[in-house]
């Protein structure tokens, strides 16, 4: 039995991942809060890399528990170790930005 690649193959399902990551954490004597107070974020900004891309947030799980975040996160690392995410925003709609430029270019008048 391989226990880095029983460790890989459990890390693939986010659910267990989460609880793994967790445990993991603890058996360190660290937790999100710890990590977060270290950061200068919120508790729930740690925890949100759990749940989707945040390279900084993932980083820092990662170097706690000593592992890269390619293997923490695969789905959100290419072969090379790169992260998929792009940073950023996403671009707002087209419709949007005509919407909120129409009104800025309305006329407004006063009547006294």
């Amino acid at each position: 039995m391989n226990f880095e690649v029983d460790v890989v193959e459990f890390l693939a399902n986010p659910v267990s991942r989460r609880a793994w990551i967790t445990f993991q954490l603890r058996l360190k004597g660290e937790s999100f809060s710890t990590i977060a107070r270290s950061m200068g974020v919120s508790r729930q900004a740690v925890r949100k890399a759990l749940y989707m891309p945040y390279p900084r947030m993932e980083e820092a799980i990662a170097s706690v528990i000593g592992l890269p975040p390619q293997v923490l996160f695969p789905e959100r690392y290419s072969a090379d170790g790169q992260s998929l995410h792009r940073p950023g925003r996403p671009k707002k709609q087209l419709s949007t930005i005509t919407h909120l430029s129409g009104k800025a270019n309305r006329k407004t008048t006063c009547e006294d």
